[in-house]
């Protein structure tokens, strides 16, 4: 099948049964990585992705979609998508990667900043979901402590976006020198790649990771898309921004619904938001699933 903008949710059974594959979560999150590629859409190349997504044992539902993703760029790139650069790309950005330190850079460096030159705090996650000190027990993305109080913010959205664009540059040189980043970013068919950027900062102590992904059309020679990945202990939010009449699109996508309040409240009140469920498949809706409100 070619490759598609978009697919009307009652096409989806169907076209699955007719290539042979289970209408599940893992099928649609491999309908969806190929069609973030802009790739025809047949069985051999989902039957890839899903073995990509089920052969790194790395926990958790946001790793699995970065494995589609990955594995979907790979096959547009003309490389292996479960090949030697695929797994190092998925190590260097998937939380594996981020604690071993041997995802902070793709330079290599652990920990540090290398926007300022500052070495992190070296914190590791601990499984406390983003507890602060008299909230109790945090939950990832619950908003809510042990005894039912909001989870305190780590920073403030503002001064994280700030934060994140002041290392941006640096991040991306490292990315960009490195021959297995850049290999995976090679332009598709439609002349467009992704470029993976895994970082690391501290911030106040507080140790944030992921990566950025860019969107990049090599024939019009500019970035069409960014996507940041970002997280913290058990936290995760996604931040997008893409170019747009009177200024960017932002989206922001977290499952705390008092963090979203406030991104769209005080630091954004232009964006829209929505929560994390829809984001590994959100190229099956044209980039939809945002609810608009601060709720």
């Amino acid at each position: 099948m070619p490759a598609a903008a978009s697919l009307p949710p009652d096409r989806i059974p169907g076209l699955l049964l007719s290539l042979g594959l289970p209408d599940d979560r893992s099928s649609r999150i491999a309908l969806s990585a190929l069609m973030g590629e802009a790739l025809g859409l047949d069985g051999e190349r989902l039957r890839q992705v899903r073995l990509a997504m089920a052969r790194p044992a790395r926990g958790g539902a946001a790793d699995g979609s970065l494995a589609a993703r990955l594995a979907a760029r790979a096959i547009a790139a003309g490389l292996d998508p479960v090949g030697a650069a695929f797994e190092r790309v998925l190590g260097l950005c998937s939380r594996e990667g981020s604690e071993r330190g041997d995802g902070s850079a793709a330079d290599g460096s652990e920990g540090r900043d290398p926007g300022d030159g500052r070495e992190s705090d070296g914190r590791r996650d601990d499984g406390r979901g983003g507890q602060e000190p008299g909230t109790g027990q945090g939950s990832a993305g619950s908003g809510q402590g042990r005894a039912g109080a909001p989870v305190a913010l780590e920073v403030p959205p503002d001064r994280l976006v700030a934060e994140l664009a002041s290392v941006f540059p640096a991040f991306l040189s490292a990315a960009l020198s490195d021959p297995d980043l850049a290999a995976m970013a090679r332009p598709g068919p439609s002349g467009k790649g992704w470029l993976h950027v895994p970082f690391s900062l501290s911030i106040d102590g507080v140790a944030f990771r992921g990566f950025f992904r860019i969107l990049y059309d090599r024939d019009a020679r500019k970035a069409e898309r960014l996507v940041a990945d970002i997280r913290s202990g058990e936290r995760r939010r996604i931040l997008e921004l893409e170019p747009g009449r009177g200024g960017p699109r932002i989206r922001y996508r977290c499952d705390d619904a008092l963090e979203r309040g406030r991104f769209l409240g005080e630091s954004f009140p232009g964006a829209v938001s929505g929560g994390l469920d829809a984001e590994a498949t959100v190229e099956l809706d044209g980039y939809g699933g945002y609810d608009g409100s601060a709720e």
